[in-house]
């Protein structure tokens, strides 16, 4: 079977193109490398799309997986059909890895000095938003004794959810009574993104 993507870079032009064409205005930085046993593809950008839905995209330039029960790398090629109905195989690199950001006013995708500090920032800030709405003193160990999990682990379980299309900031309130009873699937709260 005819491989369609036979190197990291052509792969990581294809993954470029792909999240243009799905997320329009999200800065991408997509990077590829060689390694010893193989290549890769980074990925990485700020607030935007969740990761989840940008691994649906991209996760098929990946060969396949490591098992850690067998210590082996397993190998499962994505195959492509045209449209006269022959088949390709796809093509591509041993692992792809994302990671999203969350740093206020960041131009570029990828990281650059001064940016854990402002992300940190950001994300003092949202704990505290969380902590005032359930009552509380902005206090992480608190947090801990209270709701049986860190503030900090609480807070990325939020925002890894949240599509921000394009804000950067968040404010966090809490439903009204007539709209919980509408819907009481609902996220604990509700998210205006600015």
């Amino acid at each position: 079977m005819e491989r369609i993507l036979k190197d990291k870079n052509e792969v990581a032009a294809a993954i470029r193109k792909e999240l243009k064409r799905h997320f329009p205005g999200i800065k991408f930085s997509v990077r590829s490398e060689y390694f010893s046993g193989g290549s890769s593809v980074d990925v990485s950008w700020n607030f935007g799309p969740t990761e989840d839905a940008v691994r649906a995209i991209i996760m098929k330039y990946q060969h396949g997986w490591f098992d850690g029960m067998t210590d082996c790398y397993e190998y499962e090629d994505t195959v492509v059909g045209d449209a006269d109905g022959n088949l390709y195989e796809l093509g591509g690199v041993k692992y792809v890895q994302t990671q999203r950001s969350f740093v206020p006013g960041k131009k570029r995708a990828r990281y650059e000095s001064g940016d854990i500090e402002r992300q940190n920032a950001f994300m003092e800030s949202f704990e505290r938003q969380v902590c005032g709405l359930e009552g509380m003193q902005w206090e992480p160990s608190l947090w801990m004794d209270r709701m049986n999990c860190w503030l900090s682990t609480y807070v990325w379980r939020i925002l890894k959810d949240l599509d921000f299309k394009g804000a950067e900031s968040v404010t966090l309130k809490h439903w009204t009574v007539e709209e919980w009873r509408a819907d009481s699937n609902r996220p604990l709260y509700n998210v205006i993104l600015d």
